[in-house]
């Protein structure tokens, strides 16, 4: 999920949107359900209190839903606490075309705070909030990543993170901030 102060699509300027994709790099049915996709996945935000800046309160939300086990799509919204601006999108996996082979269960996630898909650099100036990673099963902290297909995100930012309590539990929370922002001892 993501936020873009100035978003163009096919030369285009939408200007200031939310928007979400699921992006699966496995070769051979690699894909990305990215803001172009059919509806698209995006869309516009107004009376923001500036430019480049969220209101404080925004709540950006993914709940994942299964097929059995496996992952077959995504619910993303995100609202604002006076609900001027309430978006909710569902992305299925696959996408049309792809093969259902790319379902598959979760054995590990992460959340990162970073530039767009792309490789982008976000910079930030300001900004904290928290974390909640919640399942209908426990969940454990590892401090590695577990074998898998996956990859490891070509973004980055300045976002800086609280560590992760001990334990198995089926909410966690955490919290970020830009740099090292009031919020104490953060790893990147």
């Amino acid at each position: 999920m993501g936020f873009d102060p100035n978003f163009v699509e096919h030369g285009k300027s939408l200007g200031q949107v939310v928007g979400s994709s699921i992006q699966y790099f496995s070769a051979p049915d690699d894909f990305n359900s990215g803001p172009s996709a059919d509806p698209p996945n995006v869309a516009p935000i107004r009376n923001l209190p500036g430019p480049r800046t969220l209101p404080a309160g925004a709540v950006f939300k993914i709940a994942l839903q299964y097929e059995g086990k496996d992952v077959s799509g995504a619910v993303f919204t995100y609202t604002e606490r006076d609900n001027k601006n309430r978006h909710t999108w569902t992305i299925p996996v696959p996408p049309t075309g792809v093969s259902n082979a790319v379902r598959t269960p979760i054995i590990a996630f992460q959340l990162n705070i970073v530039g767009k898909s792309g490789g982008d650099k976000a910079i930030m100036r300001s900004g904290q909030g928290t974390i909640t990673y919640s399942s209908s099963h426990s969940m454990t902290v590892v401090n590695k990543k577990p074998p898998s297909k996956g990859k490891t995100t070509a973004e980055t930012a300045n976002s800086v993170y609280s560590e992760l309590p001990d334990g198995p539990s089926d909410t966690i929370t955490q919290k970020f901030a830009v740099g090292s922002d009031k919020l104490g001892a953060f790893r990147r």
